[in-house]
Formats: C-alpha cells, structure tokens, sequence
C-alpha cells in the first residue's frame, strides 16, 4: 500500500476516534462504540502493514481503553476486562517501540487505574447479592493494578516532570488504594473522586445558578458529613496507617499539579475529596470553592456571574 493510503487510514481512524469521544460525551453510547471499534478497525490495518506503527498502537490501546470504560459504566464487567487487556497489550508494544515516551506510560497507568476501578465496583454488584466472600475476593484484586498504574505515572512523571496531568492521575489512582485499601469487613465505601465529577463540573448542572449557589452546595454542614463518612470508612481499614498515607500521597501530587497550573478544577476538587479524608473540612471547604471558581472561569457558561 503506497504511503499516502497508509497515512489516509491513520487519519480516517483518527477521525472516528474522536468522533466517538464527541458521542461519548453526549452519552450516545451505541454510536461511541460503533466509532471506537471503526478506529480499531483502521488502526489495526495500519499495523497489518506495517507492525512498527507506533502510532496506530498507541491509538488503538487508547481505543480499547475508551471501549472498557463504556463497557464499564455499562455493568459488562466481563467484555470491559477484555478491552482493558487488549488495550494494555498495545501500550505495552508502543513502550517497548518508545520506552522514553511519557505519554506511552501515563496511557497504559490509566487503563491500569479504570481496571483497578472496575473490580472494586464488580465486589460492590456482588456485595450486593449478598455473595460477600465473592465480593471480598473480587475485591482484593483491584489493588494490583492501581499499584502497576502508581509504576506507570511514577516513570512517566520521571521522564517528564512538569505534567499537570500526570501528577492529577497519580493522586486520583492514591486515592484509590485508599480508599479501596482492605477492609476489616467489605462495605461500599463512600463517594469516589468521580462518583459526583460530572455534576460538579456543570455537565448537568442548572446555567441559571449563581456562583454563589454553586459554592453553597459545598456548605460546612455537606462537607463535614461526608468527611465524616469517609474518616469513619477509613477507621475501618485493616491498615489504617497504610490507608493514611495513600490518602496523603494524594494531597501531595494534587498540591504539586496545582504548584504547576493553578487553573485546574479537577486538581482542586480532587485535593477537596482527600482532604475529607483526613477529616480537614476547612481546607476542604475551601478547596471546594477554589474548585467551582476555577471551572466557571475556564466554561463561563456554566455561570451568570463571573465575579468568583
């Protein structure tokens, strides 16, 4: 195949790749995944050509992992895990064609991260059939794979230090081993970092409300009662001193993303949630409020008043 029929498929895939993030975003899941498995398509031809296409590998896993996710959100825990692995599978070559790329890790520690995600959230199906033994087992298995995603944006971080993104998914996936660090007895702990994401960011939220609206929606009383469900899950832990200091390690990376770009949301919102952890409502309280005020400057049509 001549070059610029090569370089047609990497586009033309491409093209239904992020035409299917568009989807996704809008919650059109069956179009999503009928362009992610179009760009598979492509990319996968464009590998059958030449196998030292990096680029298509790189792509492709990403595509895998985008199609675990929906999966995911799905319930189809099973077909998930498959998309999951055939997504590392890829990452794994483009590391093994780059071992210098940044971006290469920090892909393949995400799928790690939603993977470790996913058996956390299959032990809460089956807690709640009340098959607790399964779940507990099914539950211990998520926390290889948030440590392999911990490795992942260890290297990518070393190899490129001033990544805000980095540093947010390296506290995100701490706060999971924190928060999915073994328990005495399982129990479905209280909200995860994306659990209200989407509502906090505006996705489906009321334009008309005001900044000042918006920050009360993180008043004293709401936070100090989900701190308290949080520090009360924690003292639960079988190693509470573990669970402690993953919890820190996740304030840590989001002070530091914050130290390299103080425009994020999610870092501030994030940092927020650990901070309940710890029981810390003030600081948590006001990371909250630095959270709403950075999203609406950065989508000031989420908000009718741009004074905050």
């Amino acid at each position: 195949m001549h070059e610029t029929d090569v370089q047609a498929l990497f586009e033309r895939g491409d093209a239904y790749y992020k035409r299917a993030g568009v989807y996704q975003e809008l919650s059109e899941t069956e179009s999503a995944i009928f362009d992610y498995n179009q760009a598979i398509r492509d990319y996968s031809q464009m590998i059958a050509i030449n196998s030292e296409h990096i680029d298509a590998y790189t792509e492709r896993g990403n595509s895998y992992t985008k199609l675990g996710q929906l999966r995911q959100v799905a319930g189809d825990y099973d077909q998930a895990i498959s998309h999951y692995q055939q997504a590392i599978v890829d990452h794994n070559k483009a590391i093994e064609l780059n071992p210098n790329s940044h971006t290469f890790y920090n892909n393949r520690g995400q799928t790690y991260n939603y993977w470790g995600e996913l058996y956390h959230e299959q032990s809460v199906f089956y807690n709640n059939l009340i098959e607790y033994q399964h779940a507990l087992n099914i539950h211990h298995q998520s926390l290889p794979y948030l440590q392999r995603a911990i490795e992942d944006f260890d290297k990518a971080i070393t190899l490129n230090s001033n990544s805000t993104e980095f540093y947010i998914n390296r506290g995100v996936t701490y706060y999971n081993l924190g928060l999915y660090s073994s328990p005495k007895k399982f129990a479905r702990p209280p909200y995860g970092l994306d659990d209200r994401v989407d509502a906090f960011l505006g996705i489906e939220s009321d334009k008309e409300q005001t900044c000042q609206q918006q920050e009360d929606e993180f008043d004293e009383a709401s936070v100090i009662a989900f701190s308290q469900s949080l520090v009360s899950y924690t003292s639960d832990m079988s190693d509470e001193k573990q669970t402690i200091q993953y919890y820190e390690q996740a304030i840590i990376n989001h002070t530091h993303a914050i130290s390299l770009d103080d425009t994020s949301p999610f870092a501030y919102y994030n940092r927020a949630v650990a901070y309940s952890a710890f029981g810390d409502v003030e600081q948590a309280l006001s990371d909250f409020k630095q959270a709403i005020k950075k999203r609406n400057s950065l989508d000031p049509s989420l908000s009718i008043s741009l004074s905050c």
